[in-house]
C-alpha cells in the first residue's frame, strides 16, 4: 500500500513537472523577444473614429467592442485619436521594449464590464503583455498589446502562440537571427 501512495505522488509530481516544464518553453518564447526583432503590418488600418487602439483576436481585426475578453486578445496602439480617416500601411516596426503588468479587470474592462463588477466579490485579474515598437515612417505606433481576463486560480500571461494566434492575418513576428 505504501509503494501505491509513493507511486501516485511522484506520478503526479513529474506531471506536474512536465506541464511546467512546457509552460516555461511558452514563456521562453515570449521572453526571448529582443530589440531588434520586428512587428510587421501585413494590411493596412483605419483606425475607427475617436480610438487610437485596434483589436485583433482569431483571424483579422474585431469591432471596438467585439473582443471576448477571456481569451487572448491584442490592441496595436497609436498615439494619435482617428477622425475616422487614421490610416496606418503596411510597415515594419522595431521592438525596442517588452514588459508585462497584472491590472484588476475592472480597470481594464468595457464599460458594461465595470458597470457589472460587484465590490465585494472575488476580482478577476488582467494579464497584459506589451511590446513597445518604433517605425521612422509612422511613428505614431507605440505598442501592440496583448492581454486577457482570468480568474484568480488561473493566473497565467498570454503566451506567444496566443499572441500570433490574435494577431494573425493583420500582424506577424519576424524574428531577429532565427527562422521562426
Amino acid at each position: 500500500m505504501r509503494n501505491i501512495i509513493v507511486t501516485l505522488i511522484a506520478a503526479t509530481v513529474l506531471s506536474g513537472c512536465q506541464s511546467w516544464t512546457e509552460r516555461l518553453a511558452e514563456y521562453d518564447e515570449v521572453y526571448s523577444l529582443k530589440p531588434g526583432d520586428v512587428l510587421v503590418l501585413d494590411t493596412g488600418i483605419t483606425f475607427p473614429e475617436g480610438h487610437a487602439r485596434v483589436k485583433m483576436q482569431g483571424d483579422g481585426m474585431v469591432g471596438t467592442g467585439g473582443v471576448d475578453e477571456y481569451h487572448p486578445y491584442c490592441e496595436l496602439e497609436v498615439t494619435t485619436v482617428s477622425d475616422g480617416h487614421f490610416r496606418l500601411n503596411p510597415d515594419r516596426f522595431m521592438v525596442w521594449k517588452f514588459s508585462r503588468q497584472i491590472m484588476p479587470w475592472n480597470f481594464t474592462g468595457t464599460p458594461r464590464v465595470i458597470a457589472a463588477n460587484d465590490h465585494d466579490s472575488h476580482s478577476q485579474i488582467t494579464y497584459v503583455s506589451d511590446v513597445w515598437v518604433r517605425s521612422t515612417t509612422q511613428p505614431e505606433v507605440i505598442k501592440l498589446s496583448c492581454r486577457h481576463v482570468v480568474e484568480p486560480e488561473d493566473r497565467d500571461f498570454v503566451t506567444f502562440a496566443q499572441m500570433q494566434e490574435a494577431i494573425q492575418g493583420v500582424l506577424h513576428f519576424e524574428r531577429q537571427g532565427s527562422a521562426r
